[in-house]
């Protein structure tokens, strides 16, 4: 199997696709992850999708950044998160 940026001749592909090719491959620890946009969040945890990129830009809220600027949140954290939420705000009732 050969690495495509190892190719040469008429059909060696553009360096953008490479380099697409590449920013899209799935890293290891993203592989399987659902990932969910601010607007989703902000519906789940029932803040405003203001305060769920001020979070993320503050790091109380993990995320991965695409290549437009655009936040997206792992799915399975932010139920975690929403439940113990949940669990807390029922606590001080």
């Amino acid at each position: 199997m050969s690495h495509p940026i190892h190719l040469s001749g008429p059909n060696k592909p553009s360096n953008l696709s490479v380099v697409t090719a590449l920013l899209e491959a799935p890293t290891p620890e993203t592989v399987g992850t659902q990932f969910l946009a601010r607007s989703e969040v902000s519906k789940l945890l029932g803040v405003s999708p203001n305060t769920v990129t001020r979070w993320a830009r503050e790091g109380r809220l993990p995320c991965q950044v695409t290549l437009g600027g655009h936040h997206r949140f792992d799915r399975e954290f932010v139920e975690q998160l929403r439940k113990s939420l949940y669990r807390a705000g029922s606590r001080l009732e």
